[in-house]
């Protein structure tokens, strides 16, 4: 996995596909400024991942250090000093490193301990000597010879002066002549130096890095600054702009199509020398909200809920976070038999001299909450639902006063569709063992759908409920009709919200009380489990969407609104496709 971009900004999209694949190593170690300094525009950037909806920056941060490269200067000036010798002015704090002066006088050669000496001159005032060649040794071995550090050479253009490796620090220098046998004991003589060329460590002033602004009359936003001369001494320097760096990667994600997401950068120097990149650090995640940026509510409970996850195509998440609110209603589904997955087509017809009804049997003994029938119309209908207790394997005395719905035809057009329909009791009926629920109709038909079950569960009663037989096979396969019941609870336990991908179960997210007693339940510490991320990462497209839409299908026992208060997805931007 490659590391964060940093790149000269201009490169064309090739070279940054390239880039952003690792293809290709253009990241450049350092900036070097030539003489006079300048300006290097640079891109901070991670690839660009097709269907996100945000990107969230953990760190944007980059670490510099000075460099002094060499570097030969054309602004230089020399001018005569008033004590003989030549004043060399740099025009900038650097580090002399090489001189080129045209040997002396024939005459001034064979004097005798003659020595080259420089000096330091800040703002253009000598200071004493610094180097001297030839140095003046010292008695005691222990000791380097004094004023040392300086060699001189002889060069196809002239004598060569140079000085220790890491450069000579200073704005201004004197070069002269001067005779004597000790370092402080030397009398200058009135030579003047032709200077050829002049060779610095190029130490970078006035650096500056910002956030290129929109236009060249902006200045950009400031991120970091060193006034004087930015010197190896400094040490590193940590450049942190993590919150500007989200600000501007969440600007350039509903930008242009480029191959990656960059912040613009300005590195500047007001003169020539190099600023090295030795660290940069860009911790970012992309993040999808697969069912948008709202949260989302929906009724749940002993039925299938389906939601539908919008998800980059073939790129598996890296992580995720969910958190669900559930609102209990009070009432759970008896018994441990889930619904059909899939909707099912066979049934019987019900109405006003057609009475339907289907032994169920009671989980427990509970205070019967509601009832619930897996219906279809295909006009205006007012449906009824009588409870009956079982009298030898038929419906005998109601328990309940029938319960009554009004249902509405479907629209002109439109073929009747299943659903389950809820018949709320007024108060609870307590009840145990086997019931029957028939259904019936003042008025209009309703087909009540069966799945695959003993045939000898259902009954019809064609005489007002007086006489009970079993259901016409050749009406309807055999079967039973699809009824829940629901049994009120006053203290719900914790709920478990179960996930299913195309049939087959892909985990559970346990809830907890918000609070002792309370009947509102909440997922800590949840999570997408990791079937679920690996279908959203296999799931393909159409037609080269950058998007697909995966259904994930709930299930739970405890009947309220569900509300999916957060649901994101976070990728990696370096992560591969399908990874």
């Amino acid at each position: 996995m490659i590391g964060p971009l940093l790149y000269l900004s201009g490169l064309t999209e090739d070279v940054l596909i390239a880039l952003v694949h690792g293809i290709s190593g253009v990241h450049p170690d350092a900036v070097t400024f030539p003489e006079g300094g300048g300006s290097t525009d640079l891109e901070f950037a991670i690839p660009r991942v097709p269907g996100m909806d945000e990107v969230v920056v953990d760190v944007a941060q980059l670490r510099v250090l000075a460099e002094t490269p060499e570097l030969e200067l054309s602004t230089y000036q020399v001018t005569d000093a008033p004590d003989g010798g030549s004043l060399l002015d740099l025009g900038a704090e650097s580090r002399l490193r090489r001189v080129v002066v045209d040997p002396p006088a024939a005459a001034t050669t064979a004097l005798a301990s003659l020595h080259l000496v420089v000096r330091a001159a800040p703002k253009r005032v000598p200071g004493p000597p610094v180097f001297a060649d030839p140095p003046f040794p010292l008695d005691s071995k222990m000791y380097a010879p004094a004023l040392g550090g300086l060699t001189v050479s002889t060069t196809g253009d002239g004598r060569q002066l140079s000085f220790p490796a890491a450069g000579a620090a200073g704005a201004a220098w004197l070069l002269q002549y001067a005779t004597g046998t000790e370092a402080t004991n030397l009398t200058p003589r009135t030579d003047r130096f032709a200077v050829r060329r002049v060779t610095v460590n190029a130490a970078a002033t006035d650096v500056s890095l910002v956030i290129r602004g929109a236009s060249t009359e902006d200045p950009g936003i400031p991120l970091w600054d060193h006034p004087g001369a930015f010197l190896p001494e400094a040490g590193e320097q940590e450049i942190n702009f993590t919150p500007l760096a989200q600000k501007h990667l969440t600007a350039a994600l509903t930008g242009s199509a480029s191959p990656t997401l960059a912040i613009p950068l300005r590195l500047s120097s007001a003169s020539g020398g190099a600023v090295r990149v030795v660290a940069r650090t860009l911790v970012a995640w992309y993040l999808v909200r697969p069912l948008g940026p709202a949260p989302v509510s929906v009724r749940i409970g002993g039925d299938w809920t389906r939601l539908d996850l919008r998800a980059p195509t073939a790129r598996r998440p890296g992580g995720s976070t969910l958190r669900l609110r559930l609102r209990h209603a009070g009432r759970e589904l008896n018994g441990s038999r889930r619904p059909p997955l899939d909707p099912p087509r066979s049934g019987v017809r019900v109405g006003d001299q057609r009475l339907v009804a289907v032994a169920t049997p009671v989980t427990g003994a509970v205070a019967l909450a509601s009832v619930r029938v897996l219906v279809a119309v295909g006009e205006a209908a007012e449906a009824v639902l009588e409870l009956h207790a079982d009298a030898a394997g038929a419906p005998g005395a109601p328990i309940a006063a029938p319960v009554v719905r009004q249902l509405a035809a479907p629209p002109a057009g439109s073929p009747p569709e299943p659903a389950w329909l809820e018949f709320e009791l007024p108060n609870p009926v307590q009840v145990a063992g086997t019931i029957w629920a028939v259904l019936r109709t003042n008025r209009g038909r309703v087909h009540w759908f069966t799945e695959a079950g003993p045939a000898e569960v259902a009954r019809v009663s064609v005489d007002s409920g007086a006489s009970w037989g079993v259901v016409d096979d050749l009406l309807v396969d055999p079967g039973e009709p699809l009824v829940q019941l629901f049994h009120a609870v006053s203290t719900p336990d914790p709920p478990t919200v179960e996930l299913f991908l195309a049939g087959s179960p892909a985990g559970a997210i346990a809830l907890g009380p918000v609070a002792e007693g309370s009947r509102e339940f909440l997922s800590t510490d949840a999570a997408v489990p990791a079937s679920v991320l690996a279908a959203l990462g296999a799931a393909t497209g159409t037609g080269g969407e950058a998007t697909s839409t995966t259904p994930l299908v709930l299930f739970c026992r405890a009947v309220g609104d569900l509300v999916v208060e957060e649901l994101t997805l976070s990728y990696h931007p370096f992560a591969t496709v399908g990874g």
